[in-house]
């Protein structure tokens, strides 16, 4: 990758298909030379540079497989740049850190009713007819710029660590140089990151009225919980048994499980969350005016 770092050019690709063809020669040859060795037509000293040849060759096959589609890759959008691009591809196809940012939300969202609830403080804030309301109100304000504001800091302090752990550099560069990214073509890896982000914080946003919604139903901990749990985090490892794109509106913290996609609609997706906001939060303040 050091010597093919940079623009993609003509000289380069000749040197990839050289390169592929070498190791793909290499390795066809490998059955006559086991035979040549065992008929004592080759020396030792022969068969075992051959075999330093094909054990390399089989080393670097996977990648050369890949330089190969990264060349027609190149060749289809005209353009491009080599890198090496490893880093990110891992960083934005695992998505193990969402169930954190998930479950910190779960955590702290859970509180902020239920607290009252489990000290039997609810009673004493519902004494006035328009007091109780604007205390719900300000609760929810709360709760959608923290759960934003909490999960954006996360994943920020994500990249920060992959940044300075990896040493990623290149940040700058379109992300359309990485395979499968071409329709988000003009923004580079930074920031398809950073919108990524702002998406899986609103999404958060939307997460946590539903914790609250689910908290003045309860009135249990660890009831709460459990309903929280399987309704955010358990689409994760079912989102793959459905197909369509109706299951990526169906809950309100779907986008955490994978970076969002060229087929996603973010027009669709806002609406979404604006619905589901609403219809939960209508809910906690109608239930909470109704307590006793």
């Amino acid at each position: 990758m050091k010597q093919l770092e940079g623009e993609y050019t003509e000289e380069k690709r000749n040197i990839i298909l050289n390169r592929y063809y070498e190791i793909n020669q290499t390795i066809n040859e490998h059955e006559n030379m086991i035979t040549a060795y065992k008929q004592n037509t080759i020396l030792l000293d022969e068969f075992e540079a051959h075999n330093s040849d094909f054990n390399r060759a089989l080393a670097e096959l996977s990648t050369i497989e890949y330089l190969m589609q990264k060349c027609s890759y190149f060749d289809e959008i005209g353009e491009g740049v080599f890198f090496y691009d490893t880093p990110w591809i891992d960083f934005f196809t695992n998505s193990g850190f969402n169930y954190i940012v998930a479950l910190t939300i779960i955590c702290l969202i859970i509180p902020v009713f239920d607290s009252e609830y489990q000290s039997e403080a609810a009673a004493m804030l519902l004494t006035s007819k328009y007091g109780k309301n604007y205390v719900c109100i300000s609760k929810l304000i709360m709760v959608i710029v923290l759960a934003f504001a909490v999960a954006l800091a996360l994943y920020m302090v994500q990249y920060v660590t992959f940044v300075l752990h990896i040493k990623a550099d290149h940040s700058d560069l379109d992300i359309k140089n990485l395979m499968g990214y071409k329709a988000f073509s003009g923004d580079s890896l930074k920031q398809y990151y950073m919108n990524d982000a702002v998406i899986k914080s609103f999404s958060c946003a939307a997460a946590a009225l539903f914790i609250c919604a689910v908290s003045i139903f309860a009135k249990n901990t660890v009831f709460t919980f459990f309903i929280s749990f399987v309704f955010i985090v358990c689409p994760y490892f079912i989102s793959s048994f459905f197909r369509g794109s109706w299951f990526e509106y169906a809950f309100a913290a779907n986008q955490l499980g994978a970076m969002y996609s060229e087929d996603l609609n973010i027009y669709a997706l806002s609406v979404t969350y604006i619905l589901k906001a609403s219809l939960y939060s209508g809910f906690c303040i109608r239930k909470w005016g109704k307590l006793q």
